[in-house]
C-alpha cells in the first residue's frame, strides 16, 4: 500500500501526518520551527525531519518513502521560497514526489475537506487565502512583519509598544500599557525597553506574545487598546473583503473560516470581524474548522495522486483523527 505524507512548518511548530490512500492516519509527529527565513535552511530541515521520524515511530509502520510528500510551509509565498524549501526537502529523501505549497492554503484545505471557501488567519502573522467555486486561488496579505502582518499579533503588539512610548513622551493618549508591558518584558525603564528591542534580538513571537495584555486592557476600558484592537478589526475583515472581491465570491455561499489565536478573541475581534465579511458577503457561513492544516496537507497529498476527496474517505480520516488529535 502507498502512504503519503502532509506537513504544516510553521514559524512556531512543523506538524506533520501520514496516512494510507484509504484516508486513515496512521501516525504524526510535531518539531520544532521549518521556517527557513527565522531559523536558517539547516534548522528547518531538522525540524521537518524529527517530526516525519516521530511520525514514523508513531505510525507502527516500515515507510521507506512516501508516495508523496505535501507540504504547506511558511515562507513559500513566493517561487524563491518555494525553491529553497524544495531543495531542503527533497535532500531529505521523503518521498517520490514533494510538493511545496502555503501553510494557508492547507490550512483552508482542513477546514473546508478539500471545497472551496475562504480562511482568514491571524497568529503571529496573518494572511486572508481563498479558493472559489471555478477552483481559482487568491490571497491578501502574509507580507511579513516588516511589509505587512496587519490585524496579527506582531502587529497589535508592536502597535501596543509604540503607544506606550507615545504616552510616556506626552505625545499620545494616556494608557495602562507601558508598566504592563515592561513587566512583561522583564525590564524596569523605558531605556531598557528600548535596548530589549533593539539590541536584545526581540523575535517576532515575542513581540506578539504582548497581544494578551493588550486585549485585558481593552476589556478594562483602556481606550488605547481598544483602538488597538479596533485597526486589527478593519485591516484582517478589509484582507478578507479584497479576497473576497477578487475571487467574485460576494454573491455565493460558501464556508468561511477565521484560524490563529487572535480569533480566539471572540467578543473584540472574532465576531466585529465576522460580522462585517457577511455584510459583504450574505450568503458566506463561518465554520469550525474540520481538521487541523497537517491532515489538510495529508487530504491534498491524496488528492494530488488522483485519490477523491468523497464522504467514504473522510469518515476514514475522521474515524482516525482522534488518534492523533493530541499530538497536533
Amino acid at each position: 500500500m502507498d502512504y503519503v505524507l502532509g506537513v504544516d512548518g510553521g514559524g512556531t511548530k512543523t506538524a506533520c501526518v501520514i496516512s494510507d490512500t484509504g484516508g486513515r492516519l496512521l501516525g504524526a509527529g510535531i518539531g520544532g520551527s521549518s521556517n527557513y527565513l527565522t531559523v536558517g535552511e539547516e534548522e528547518a530541515k531538522r525540524s521537518i525531519q524529527v517530526a516525519v521520524q516521530k511520525a514514523i515511530e508513531k505510525s507502527s509502520v516500515r515507510i521507506p518513502k512516501f508516495r508523496v510528500a505535501y507540504l504547506g510551509m511558511a515562507g513559500a509565498g513566493r517561487p524563491s521560497g518555494v525553491n529553497v524549501i524544495r531543495r531542503m526537502v527533497e535532500s531529505l529523501g521523503l518521498a517520490e514526489e514533494v510538493v511545496i505549497d502555503t501553510d494557508a492554503a492547507i490550512a483552508l484545505a482542513g477546514a473546508t475537506a478539500c471545497n472551496p471557501g475562504v480562511v482568514v488567519i491571524s497568529g503571529t502573522g496573518s494572511i486572508a487565502f481563498g479558493i472559489n467555486k471555478d477552483g481559482e486561488k487568491g490571497r491578501v496579505g502574509g507580507w511579513g512583519y516588516l511589509l505587512g502582518d496587519e490585524g496579527s499579533g506582531y502587529d497589535i503588539g508592536r502597535k501596543g509598544l509604540a503607544a506606550a512610548l507615545r504616552a510616556y513622551d506626552g505625545r499620545g493618549e494616556e494608557t495602562v500599557l507601558l508598566r504592563r508591558l515592561m513587566d512583561r518584558l522583564k525590564v524596569s525603564n523605558v531605556d531598557e525597553l528600548v535596548d530589549h528591542v533593539y539590541l536584545g534580538g526581540v523575535k517576532a513571537g515575542e513581540v506578539s506574545s504582548l497581544t494578551p495584555l493588550i486585549v485585558e486592557a481593552a476589556r478594562e476600558g483602556d481606550l488605547v487598546s481598544r483602538r488597538i484592537l479596533g485597526d486589527a478589526v478593519e485591516e484582517l475583515s478589509s484582507a478578507a473583503i479584497a479576497l473576497i472581491r477578487k475571487l467574485n465570491m460576494a454573491g455565493e455561499g460558501f464556508g468561511l473560516a477565521l484560524m490563529g489565536g487572535l480569533f480566539n478573541v471572540r467578543d473584540l475581534i472574532a465576531d466585529p470581524v465576522q460580522k462585517k465579511i457577511k455584510k459583504f458577503a450574505p450568503h458566506c457561513k463561518t465554520i469550525t474548522p474540520r481538521f487541523k492544516p497537517a491532515v489538510g496537507a495529508a487530504l491534498m497529498a491524496l488528492r494530488e495522486i488522483g485519490i477523491e476527496i468523497d464522504k467514504p474517505l473522510l469518515e476514514a480520516v475522521q474515524a482516525t483523527v482522534k488518534n492523533i488529535q493530541e499530538i497536533l
